[in-house]
C-alpha cells in the first residue's frame, strides 16, 4: 500500500547548479515541493544552519506525513538518490518515474544500466568538467585541445540525437547529474563569456558533433532547465564569476 506524501521542502539558490540537479529530479518525479531560496552573499541565518551547519545549498527538508518527524538531508547526489529511494513508497506512478532514472532489480541487464549511468556520471562527466574549468580563465590554446579532447572521448557513449542517456526517451540518473553543468556550459559559449567562444564552439560540432548535438538537445530541454535556469539571472551571475575567473588568472600569471 502507498504511504502519503511527506512535505518536501527544497532549500536552494536561483544560480546554484548543485540545487539545479534535485530540481530537474523532483520535475521529473512530479511530487509536490516547496522551494525556500537562501541568499548566498551574506551569512546564513541560524535556522538554515540548523537544518545544514555547513549553510552549503541544495538541502532538503521531508517531513513525515504521520509522526511529523523532519529529516533533512545534503549533498545533491545524495539528496537524489534518497529521492529515488522514497519514490517507490508513494505509489506504482512515483516507482515508475524513479525506474527511468535509476533502475531497480537484480537482472543482469538492470545491473548493466545502473553501472553505465554511475559510469557516466563518476568517470566520463567528471573529465569533460575538469577539462572545462580553464575555459573560464583566459582559454588558452593549451586549454582549448585539452577540453575538445575530453569532448571527442565522450563520442561513443553519447546517445543518438534527441535522445537521453542510453537511448532512453525520458530524462536519466545521467541528465539529472550532469544537466545542470551541460546547461551552464552550452550558455558560456553561446552567449560568448569565454574568450575565442564561437571558434571553440565551431570547433566542438566539427570534432565532436555527437556530443555537441547532446549538450545543445540537453541545453534547450524544459525537463533539464526545470524551474532553476532564469536566462538573465544566469547570465549576469555567470558574466560576474568568469569576470572574476580571468582577473584571478591574470593576477596569477603576473607573479614573479
Amino acid at each position: 500500500m502507498a504511504s502519503a506524501l511527506p512535505k518536501i521542502t527544497l532549500y536552494t539558490s536561483d544560480t546554484s547548479v548543485y540545487g539545479h540537479r534535485v530540481s530537474i529530479l523532483l520535475l521529473h518525479l512530479r511530487v509536490p515541493y516547496e522551494k525556500v531560496l537562501i541568499p548566498l552573499d551574506r551569512p546564513r541565518e541560524r535556522w538554515y544552519l540548523e537544518i545544514n551547519p555547513r549553510g552549503l545549498v541544495p538541502a532538503l527538508q521531508v517531513e513525515d506525513p504521520t509522526s511529523g518527524q523532519k529529516h533533512a538531508v545534503v549533498e545533491s547526489s545524495l539528496i537524489c538518490e534518497f529521492l529515488l529511494d522514497l519514490a517507490p513508497g508513494w505509489g506504482d506512478e512515483y516507482a515508475a518515474r524513479a525506474q527511468d532514472v535509476l533502475p531497480r532489480g537484480h537482472s543482469l541487464a538492470v545491473a548493466t544500466q545502473r553501472y553505465q549511468r554511475r559510469l557516466f556520471v563518476g568517470v566520463h562527466f567528471e573529465g569533460i568538467r575538469s577539462a572545462s574549468r580553464p575555459l573560464l580563465g583566459q582559454a588558452t590554446e593549451e586549454a582549448q585541445q585539452a577540453f575538445l579532447a575530453a569532448a571527442r572521448g565522450l563520442e561513443s557513449v553519447c546517445p543518438p540525437p534527441g535522445r537521453y542517456f542510453g537511448d532512453s526517451d525520458t530524462v536519466t540518473f545521467v541528465e539529472v547529474l550532469t544537466g545542470p553543468f551541460f546547461v551552464r556550459l552550452e550558455a558560456h559559449l553561446r552567449w560568448e563569456l569565454v574568450r575565442d567562444a564561437r571558434a571553440i564552439h565551431d570547433r566542438l560540432r566539427a570534432e565532436a558533433p555527437r556530443f555537441y548535438a547532446w549538450l545543445k538537445f540537453i541545453s534547450a530541454d524544459p525537463k533539464i532547465r526545470a524551474d532553476a535556469w532564469n536566462e538573465e539571472v544566469q547570465h549576469r551571475y555567470l558574466a560576474e564569476r568568469i569576470a572574476k575567473a580571468q582577473v584571478a588568472a591574470q593576477e596569477e600569471r603576473s607573479v614573479p
